[in-house]
């Protein structure tokens, strides 16, 4: 499985806590991920502001046939931009801005 970005950042200000060659208690690398985990949150919280997420540069299959199934449920009538936007954006990747 793929890390996540909030694990990606918190294996760079700790590899350590990561590494196959840890030295010490369980106890010890899980206080050392979570505190590596906590400092990955505040940085990605500065990186991605509140009322924004990360997406794709090229929509996914999934996040296209979102914005078509708001077309097609108002064939009757044009769809607002903003709903198809909304649409594409909860089919986004999960995860990646959500510590």
């Amino acid at each position: 499985m793929t890390p996540t970005l909030r694990e990606q950042v918190a294996r760079v200000i700790d590899a350590h806590a990561w590494s196959p060659d840890y030295i010490g208690t369980f106890e010890g690398r899980d206080k050392l991920q979570a505190e590596a985990l906590a400092k990955a949150d505040a940085i990605i919280a500065l990186l991605i502001p509140p009322g924004y997420v990360v997406v794709p540069v090229e929509p996914t299959e999934a996040m296209i046939e979102a914005g078509l199934d708001v077309v097609e449920e108002f064939w009757f009538s044009q769809p607002k931009s903003a709903d198809i936007y909304r649409a594409m954006l909860s089919a986004r990747p999960a995860g990646e801005d959500k510590p």
